[in-house]
């Protein structure tokens, strides 16, 4: 036999030998025999990989904002999930002998009123309540013409916000911190964020489905706290790269191999010199197989305490 036949026949013995069934489109080594089917060739072109995902914001590196001393909160600015800056007045307070004299000028006659704004102008002080830092308001404690002691929580303001999602389809590629995603809030798909990938853990018992935490890179107005955000994450993306169809991978042993052609050198009896693989490539194929008849139970004799015999299965 010439050493060609003989690497031909070598080759087709093997991949004989290799058992295979379907898994998420692959062939991976199993009980089932694959053949090898027709040649084809390596195809250039794009690709491109992305995964639906959808979740929930939430705040993070949050701070409270304190009622300097006692009084009463004249204004309330700020609403739940504004935007807000270091200049951004939230509210505003006077102390409580200030709203004592308000109180008395707003219910005097307009003479009396304009008297007693004349005897304390100059002397109105009203506080500003202001961020110490810019983000987003995730809680509001107080309201108009209530009052407060010194120290009370007023506002909440969150400096960073992240949406906790999950992937809706399986994601087979691996997954890396700094992949970057587009989301949109579900009532009001013109809210929308980008943000980039921090975190992620598979499910245990879901394959190829991941929690993932994705940071808000720039804060906008009505991220709302608990509300539904849908989006894409993107996994990657390569221009002019060879591709295959993923069933017609090998899988084995968690590696991935193609039975491709390739360039030869020298030849001896017992050895081929390897150059260079081509875009050639034999497409695998599975070999269905007959499963062998069930051999039939045999009967047991069976001995009863009165001594007689019966047969069972």
């Amino acid at each position: 036999m010439s050493p060609d036949k003989k690497i031909k026949t070598a080759l087709t013995s093997f991949f004989f030998v290799f058992a295979a069934s379907v898994c998420a489109q692959e062939f991976s080594v199993s009980t089932a025999p694959i053949s090898l089917a027709q040649e084809k060739t390596i195809k250039i072109g794009d690709i491109v990989i992305t995964a639906e995902i959808k979740g929930t914001p939430s705040a993070y590196e949050t701070y409270d904002i304190h009622s300097p001393f006692d009084g009463r909160i004249d204004e309330v600015m700020a609403e739940l999930f504004d935007k807000v800056d270091k200049k951004t007045v939230l509210g505003r307070m006077v102390t409580k002998d200030m709203a004592a004299i308000l109180d008395t000028a707003n219910a005097a006659d307009p003479e009396s009123k304009k008297d007693i704004v004349k005897r304390w102008k100059g002397t109105f002080d009203y506080y500003s309540i202001t961020p110490e830092e810019p983000g987003i308001v995730t809680n509001v404690y107080i309201k108009p013409r209530t009052y407060v002691n010194k120290g009370d929580r007023l506002f909440t303001v969150a400096k960073r916000m992240q949406i906790i999602a999950t992937n809706t389809e399986p994601i087979y590629s691996d997954l890396s911190i700094g992949m970057k995603s587009s989301m949109f809030y579900v009532k009001d798909d013109a809210v929308t964020v980008d943000l980039t990938l921090k975190n992620f853990v598979p499910f245990k018992n879901k394959n190829r489905f991941y929690r993932l935490w994705l940071e808000v890179d720039e804060l906008k107005e009505r991220i709302k706290v608990g509300e539904l955000f849908g989006g894409t994450l993107k996994i990657g993306e390569s221009h002019d790269t060879k591709l295959l169809p993923k069933d017609e991978v090998l899988l084995y042993n968690g590696k991935r191999y193609v039975i491709m052609e390739v360039k030869t050198g020298l030849i001896s009896e017992n050895e081929v010199e390897i150059l260079s693989p081509t875009m050639n490539y034999i497409r695998p194929e599975l070999v269905e197989t007959k499963e062998p008849p069930k051999k039939p139970l045999k009967k047991i004799r069976e001995v009863k305490k009165d001594g007689k015999n019966k047969a069972r299965e």
